[in-house]
């Protein structure tokens, strides 16, 4: 789902999430956490607005009962709950209480290169930033770039994201952070790569152009 998405092709993640909780609703049962962590997901990508916390809680504490709290299942269903409470500014510290031990647990569990662990510590600098730490959430946002480079390389398409989300969130932090040359530099390697029409690079180009 992470390429899928890196690449522009958020509609094929959608329908493979989809098929794939429909495959898990008929195996595991409609109420099964894996189930109900794949819907979550599928809103996620869907770009459905609300969320409800209780609920991923739940999807949370029957995670833990099952496969217990460093299953690659249930680190899902915890950031889900950091994920949420990251989308409110005022619930930033809350996130971080939530984010901080999960990091740890990612990479002990899954290792520091995962795309989880990766996506927790991207998430992360959100919350610092909302937090009011603007350099530490550039430095943290910085380093997420590069594992993604030391894991991918520097053409794929998952890297050319983060260096993306990464110029943007340079642009919250002030002008001071410079972030044109890095945008500029990512449309011209997306239009290489992924080509002009593509949606992540359009994506780039208009976020650049506003820029200038």
């Amino acid at each position: 789902m992470f390429v899928l998405e890196c690449c522009g092709q958020r509609d094929v993640a959608v329908d493979i999430l989809r098929w794939s909780a429909s495959i898990s609703s008929e195996t595991l049962g409609s109420y099964s956490p894996v189930t109900a962590t794949l819907g979550f997901m599928v809103d996620i990508a869907s770009r459905v607005s609300e969320y409800d916390h209780a609920k991923l809680e739940s999807i949370y504490q029957e995670s833990v009962a099952q496969w217990g709290k460093t299953a690659p299942s249930t680190l899902t269903a915890r950031y889900h709950i950091a994920w949420q409470l990251a989308l409110r500014p005022t619930m930033a510290y809350e996130a971080w209480n939530v984010l901080e031990p999960l990091i740890d647990d990612c990479q002990k569990s899954l290792g520091h290169s995962h795309v989880q662990t990766v996506t927790c510590r991207a998430t992360s600098a959100r919350v610092l930033f909302h937090m009011g730490k603007n350099d530490e959430a550039a430095r943290v946002m910085r380093s997420t770039v590069e594992t993604l480079y030391s894991t991918y390389g520097k053409t794929h398409p998952c890297y050319l994201e983060a260096r993306a989300r990464h110029a943007i969130f340079l642009t919250k932090l002030g002008p001071a952070y410079d972030p044109g040359g890095e945008f500029y530099s990512v449309a011209v390697e997306q239009t290489g790569i992924l080509g002009l029409e593509n949606k992540k690079t359009k994506s780039t180009a208009r976020v650049l152009g506003g820029l200038t």
